[in-house]
Parts: C-alpha cells; structure tokens; sequence
C-alpha cells in the first residue's frame, strides 16, 4: 500500500497536470497561469520591477515574462544543469532562487542576465525534496518536505548553516514558508498544521491553534499585515 507521503505527491502532480491552465496553483497568480498555459506544468512564480518568473516542473526551466506587457520573454539560461524540477522560486534583488524538488539543491540565478550561476552550498547535506524558499533579509529558508526539516542559508555566501531547530517535533511535510517580521511560519501538509519559528534564533516555538480543525493538508501560506492565510489542499 501507497504511503500517505506517496499518495500526497501523487495527487499533487495529477492536480498540476490537469488543472494548469485553468486554475490557479500554489502561489501562481491567476494572470501568471492563463498566460503561462502553454508552458510545461507552471507550478510557482516570482517577481522583480520588470520580470516575471515561472518556473516549470515538467520541463526543468524556469521562464520570464515582462511585468509591463505580460508576453513571454524567454527561459533562464542553465547551462550547467541545475534545474530538477524546479518547483520554487523567489527573487532578491538581483538573485533570484529555485528550489530544485527531486536535485535536492537550490540553484541561483543573475536576474540581470537571466543565467544560473550555481546552486547554494549544502555541505550538511540537509535540502531533502525541497519545496518552499522565502528569503528574509540576508537568510533565505527553505522547506524540505521529505526530511521534514527547514534549512536555512546565507544570501551573501550561498552557503546553507544548517537547519531550524525543531525540539517540538512538529514538522511534517512541511511545504510552504512565509516569514512576518522575526516569525517564519510553516505549513505542515500532512501534520494538518501550521509551525512558527524564530527568526531570530531559527528555533521552532510552537504551533498556531486550530480549534475549528480547518487545516487540511495546509499546502501554501501568505502573511497579510497581522493577518496570515493558509490553503488546504484537501480541505478546498
């Protein structure tokens, strides 16, 4: 029998591939994916002053649009081959990020001249099936769904220092990050919940109470001034 993990993942790739130009997914704005319908599985997008970016699953690329006349402008050079299933992006500055789901790695990219330039130094080996980055002022953070874990790295280094400490064991399958002021929170798809973290220490202090019981399978969360809004994958 199929584990839970298993059946999540599946059901993920098959609402992607038959909802992708119709619905949006994730993060993906409903413009980005009626624009980007043509592309191959548009799962997650980012966006500087004048770009863009959607990164496809379905054929390791990550595109740019132009933000003034919403046409296709071309696809992030990746000479190397760092793309492995892109799943998310965010920009900073003139770096832009990718999480590379199944070449558990993050790869970055000048968004100056479109092109990769590496991926981010994991020598602790701790990015398992990543999906979610955010980054917050000189730390990025990253979620990695198959090692119920969040790293975190430096901007300026690209290097990963290790992970957030979770002495309260309640990650699991984390998915999607977003971070208010010094508190990251985490959506926790199979734990039906969702985890804040310092960031300040990159220690796991609790968990949001739910006392209705509406997280299902929380897939993606955004943070809205004091206000933040959770999506469940299960729940609709």
């Amino acid at each position: 029998m199929a584990s839970e993990s298993t059946s999540f993942n599946r059901g993920l790739s098959k609402m992607k591939a038959e909802y992708k130009c119709n619905k949006p997914f994730g993060r993906l704005a409903r413009y980005v994916v009626y624009t980007a319908c043509f592309l191959s599985i548009p799962d997650w997008a980012s966006a500087d002053a004048s770009s863009y970016y959607v990164t496809n699953t379905g054929n390791n690329s990550v595109s740019y649009f132009s933000t003034a006349t919403n046409a296709f402008e071309g696809s992030v050079l990746d000479p190397q081959g760092t793309f492995n299933y892109p799943f998310s992006i965010a920009i900073n500055g003139l770096t832009g990020y990718v999480t590379n789901h199944e070449g558990n790695s993050v790869s970055y990219f000048s968004t100056t001249t479109n092109a990769v330039g590496g991926t981010v130094l994991d020598s602790l080996g701790t990015f398992n099936s990543p999906t979610d980055i955010v980054i917050n002022g000189f730390t990025g953070y990253v979620a990695n769904n198959g090692g119920n874990s969040v790293s975190y790295f430096s901007t300026p280094t690209n290097a990963v220092g290790g992970t957030v400490l979770n002495s309260l064991g309640t990650s699991n399958f984390p998915e999607s990050i977003a971070i208010a002021g010094l508190t990251g929170y985490v959506a926790n798809a199979l734990g039906n919940s969702v985890s804040y973290f310092s960031a300040s220490t990159n220690a796991l202090e609790g968990s949001i109470s739910d006392p209705y019981g509406t997280f299902d399978h929380p897939y993606s969360i955004v943070i809205n001034g004091l206000t933040g809004y959770v999506t469940n994958y299960q729940g609709n």
